[in-house]
């Protein structure tokens, strides 16, 4: 093998290496872009994709649910419980903190029907399934809302007391 050829495959492999290594941290980036904007993807499926609403963390809000909310929760066993609750929503802005407020009782009323809707069982479970719960609140309200989104739900207290 000549030394103009060797250098040439050399080079060659140089290109075909930094293209792999730019391929995937191009897909990497991409999709933790896409995790931290709350995508949520299944491949496989023929779901339509939901719309992506890319928020700047920096200029969310908080909205805090005005008390504690109480709710009836019964386990699989028949067991009943009280859970105590506080409820924060992480808004995309301030616009949107005037339309929460005049939507408080509606809000409160959504976040009461899934909690209440839910086992001991379900509720318990932890980080995966509390995703779940976040995410269902979190689009139920935003089906109503005109001025933005809610971003994150808050639990600030989830407490269970047996009764």
């Amino acid at each position: 093998m000549s030394k103009s050829t060797l250098i040439l495959v050399i080079v060659l492999n140089i290109a075909v290496i930094g293209g792999v290594v730019y391929y995937f941290s191009s897909a990497k980036h991409t999709s933790s872009a896409s995790a931290e904007a709350g995508e949520v993807t299944e491949e496989g499926t023929d779901a339509p994709k939901e719309e992506v609403m890319v928020v700047d963390k920096t200029k969310t809000e908080i909205f805090k649910l005005g008390k504690k909310m109480q709710i009836n929760i019964i386990s699989e066993a028949g067991r009943n419980y009280i859970l105590v609750t506080e409820v924060g929503l992480e808004i995309s802005n301030k616009k949107t903190l005037e339309e929460m407020t005049k939507f408080e009782p509606k809000i409160a009323d959504v976040v009461n029907t899934i909690l209440s809707g839910k086992t001991y069982e379900e509720l318990t479970i932890k980080d995966r399934d509390r995703s779940l719960l976040k995410n269902d609140i979190k689009s139920k309200i935003n089906d109503f809302l005109n001025n933005g989104k809610v971003v994150d739900v808050l639990f600030q207290t989830f407490v269970f007391q047996p009764i």
